[in-house]
Parts: structure tokens; sequence; C-alpha cells
């Protein structure tokens, strides 16, 4: 019998520190795994609605399917490793029904594994592949070995099976503050731009350029219902060229000016 762990795809090792700045994501959903080591900050996860704080040291698994969004403490923002994995899920064994489980690493014994894997899948060299696996699997199985928890086969689902336009996604989803185009999203990843566009609206049934937009969207929305920041304070955070800019897309968009939304909406 095939051990589910061997089993892994690594979908891609991403971080997120406090260069990025990117403190609010909007809710979220992948067909694969994640598992997330916060290095720094705090803030907590919205999973299902269920909501857990984190912090330094924390390690949090995300099911696959789980609707989630990362939000950070604007004083100090959450810094993290996250890796995507596919081809098995793990399952806390007193909590089977709960799509997360949360642990803290005070032994700092998982933390390596996530630096490590980190520097094999953003700067490839030979063997680089076989050696982020082994890192990868390496990890899960002290985790299974040390925390109540069961290593499964993945499940099968109606998914999109294309990972690197998944890479891509998320690649958007912590750079949406950037001026992103479809030329520069071409070039960073080495493929055609009008392949690129083609893939990711049949995965996802729209453009890269639109995602994006969604994405700012979201997060202004999340700013205008969670903060107290000028809507000019917003404009910066979320990478519009100014106040008049994102009022204009805003409205575009949602029919409302950033004004109006923060009064129907704010959460008090």
């Amino acid at each position: 019998m095939t051990d589910p762990i061997e089993q892994t795809n690594i979908v891609y090792v991403n971080r997120s520190d406090r260069k990025t700045k990117q403190w609010l994501h909007f809710k979220h959903t992948h067909p694969f795994s994640e598992i997330f080591c916060i290095t720094g900050g705090t803030g907590s996860f919205l999973i299902n609605d269920m909501e857990t704080k984190v912090k330094k040291n924390d390690l949090v698994y995300i099911s696959p399917q789980a609707e989630h969004t990362e939000i950070s403490d604007y004083e100090t923002p959450l810094e993290y490793f996250v890796i995507g994995i596919s081809g098995f899920e793990i399952v806390h064994d007193s909590k089977p029904e709960i799509p997360y489980f949360k642990f803290n690493d005070n032994k700092r014994e998982y933390t390596y594994y996530f630096y490590q894997s980190y520097e094999e899948f953003t700067h490839p060299r030979l063997n680089s592949i076989r050696i982020l696996n082994n890192l990868v699997q390496t990890l899960f199985l002290i985790i299974e070995r040390e925390q109540k928890i069961t290593i499964t086969a993945g499940r099968e689902r109606k998914i999109d099976d294309d990972p690197a336009i998944q890479v891509i996604r998320h690649y958007i989803d912590i750079n949406f503050k950037d001026e992103l185009s479809l030329d520069k999203l071409a070039t960073y990843f080495h493929m055609n731009k009008y392949h690129l566009s083609h893939r990711f609206k049949k995965s996802f049934g729209i453009s890269p350029m639109k995602y994006w937009s969604n994405v700012k969207i979201e997060n202004v929305k999340q700013l205008l219902a969670l903060s107290n920041y000028s809507i000019i304070e917003i404009a910066s955070l979320t990478g519009f060229s100014s106040q008049s800019y994102l009022s204009q897309t805003f409205k575009k968009e949602t029919g409302m000016t950033p004004a109006e939304y923060r009064k129907n909406y704010r959460i008090k």
C-alpha cells in the first residue's frame, strides 16, 4: 500500500514579511492544503467563519476547500512561511470535523524545514526538487509523530489541476498592491502572456488582470469595514495611485463610493 505522504505535490512555498506589508487578504479557497509557520507579528485566521488567533512560532494547517483569510494586526503585521501541498491531507484525531488545526513550535524544531524549503523553492539548484520533497515530507512525518494527527490520501475533487496557474493566483494574492500587468506576470513566470491568460481564465473563469482588480477591491472593502484608516491611506495601502482613482474604480465595481460603503458596512 502506498504511503500517502509519498504522493506529495508541492504547489508553492511562499513568504510574507514586513517588506511585503500585505496585512489583509480576502476570503478564498484552495483545492489543496496549506500549512503556515508564523515567524513574527500577531493576527488571526478566519477559517470557515471560525477565528483563531496566531502569534510567533504557531503553525496552522488548513484543509483543502476551507474558506479562509489571514488578518494581521496593523501595528505588528504577521510574518510567515506558507507551503501549499496536494496529494494528502491531515486530520486531527480528536477533532476530525474541524477544517484546520493549530499548534505551537516553541522548541523551533519545525521552523527549519520552512526556511530550507523556501530556499530550495525560490533558488532552485541541482537536486532542489528532490531535496524540497524530502524536507516537506520529513516536516509532516515529524508533525504526525508529535501531534495527534493522521495523514490520509487526498480525496478526489473536481478541481483545477494546473499547479502553475495556482502559483500565479497565489502570487497575485500576496502582491496585489504592486503594479501588476499581464506582461510582468508572463515575464516573471516565463510564460507566453496569451497562454498564461488563457490558462488562468480556463481555471478560474476570469482574466488575471480582472482577478487582480477584484483582489484589490476586496482588500479595500475589508479596510473600510475593519479599520480607521482614511480613504487616502487605504489608497496607499492597497496600491492605488491616488484617492480619486480608488474612488472612481471602487464605485465602478460596487456601485458605491468608499465613504458610502464604510457607512453601510462598518464593523464597530
